[in-house]
């Protein structure tokens, strides 16, 4: 009797063989500045999770930690990016910054006193979840006294399935309301990322699960979210999955779409996260959202993240809706999330014998 193998072992996988071939990055840090924030990536190893084969289209830089008698110096270079006018810091790492194997205590210590000596008033700290306890919060609020503090997780999806078929990334959605309620008794508060484009799902399925995923991250206590339309990098599963045909980039004005479903506390706290070809060279994405039929969206990214009231954002949605030619929807595909993880990984030529050993 043959054994069936579940696709998400599957992709799991091939996405750490493809992940393996992340060239090392030579800098210590890569600097965004965006909407009065100044993000830092510590460059590390890498992720944990994805080196082990989590999550098919993220992969982010890695290169060397640097030792804690570098880090000064270090962080010097890259706060002296930093600009008066600008209210923020997001601090990540190659993957979770409070993750202890990764990013060890004395260095994260280091980094965050550095941090400190700025004048932000808020810090960001991007980490995935199940990587925040009592210890590293403790951390943080002794390390960072004068300063806002935030935690970024990624969320994706609100849907097991989704997160367990379509992207393969290992987030248990039953901790998530615990790890909140940790989070805010320490006086912080909490941003979820979510991503609309996810792989193996129809057009309208992309959108209502983007939608649905900001409004269940607020129910269940999340202060704000964040939209991300989902950008194709190298050296990960969705790279091959576009290659097969399996998987074509969004069309950014799926992101409107999504936010026009949004109730007003909703809309209110969401932010938007784009990589405006424009503006960043990242030689890391070959594929970015299409702007067809939209060519007005990279500035109503800009008045909708410099709206706050809900009232305006509809507004800026209306007009952004009306003057752009709306896309043909993709149907969804056949079957089952499974299902549909099963014919994707048989396309990609995806082989594993019973022993879940992949095979040539």
């Amino acid at each position: 009797m043959k054994m069936t193998i579940d696709p998400s072992v599957r992709m799991n996988n091939a996405n750490r063989s493809a992940k393996s071939a992340t060239p090392k990055d030579s800098r210590a840090t890569a600097i965004r500045r965006q909407y009065g924030m100044t993000q830092i990536c510590l460059q590390t190893d890498g992720c944990r999770k994805g080196m082990a084969g989590s999550c098919v289209f993220c992969n982010y830089p890695c290169g060397r930690l640097p030792s804690k008698d570098d880090v000064p110096s270090i962080m010097d270079e890259a706060l002296s990016m930093v600009e008066s006018e600008d209210r923020s810091i997001l601090i990540g790492s190659s993957g979770s910054l409070l993750d202890p194997l990764e990013v060890p205590e004395d260095i994260l210590r280091k980094v965050l006193e550095c941090i400190e000596g700025t004048d932000c008033g808020k810090v960001l700290v991007e980490t995935r979840l199940d990587t925040v306890d009592e210890q590293s919060l403790r951390l943080l609020q002794e390390c960072l006294p004068g300063k806002k503090i935030e935690i970024e997780f990624g969320l994706e999806s609100s849907n097991q399935d989704v997160l367990k078929y379509c992207l393969n990334k290992d987030v248990d959605l039953r901790t998530i309301d615990k790890q909140i309620e940790l989070i805010h008794s320490f006086g912080f508060t909490t941003s979820a990322n979510v991503i609309i484009g996810t792989p193996l799902l129809g057009t309208e399925e992309q959108i209502r699960d983007a939608a649905s995923t900001i409004g269940w991250a607020m129910d269940h206590g999340a202060d704000s979210t964040v939209l991300f339309p989902v950008n194709v990098r190298r050296h990960t599963l969705l790279e091959s999955m576009l290659h097969k045909g399996i998987y074509a980039p969004i069309n950014h004005i799926l992101v409107p779409l999504a936010l026009s479903g949004l109730d007003d506390r909703a809309l209110a706290t969401v932010s938007l996260s784009w990589a405006d070809p424009n503006q960043i060279d990242d030689d890391c994405i070959i594929a970015r959202p299409s702007d067809d039929g939209c060519p007005g969206i990279y500035e109503f990214y800009n008045s909708f993240m410099a709206a706050d009231d809900p009232a305006d954002r509809r507004g800026l949605i209306s007009s952004i809706l009306a003057e752009s030619a709306i896309p043909i929807m993709h149907s969804a595909p056949k079957g089952s999330l499974m299902e549909r993880a099963e014919r994707a990984c048989d396309l990609l030529g995806i082989r594993m014998n019973e022993d879940n050993l992949p095979l040539p």
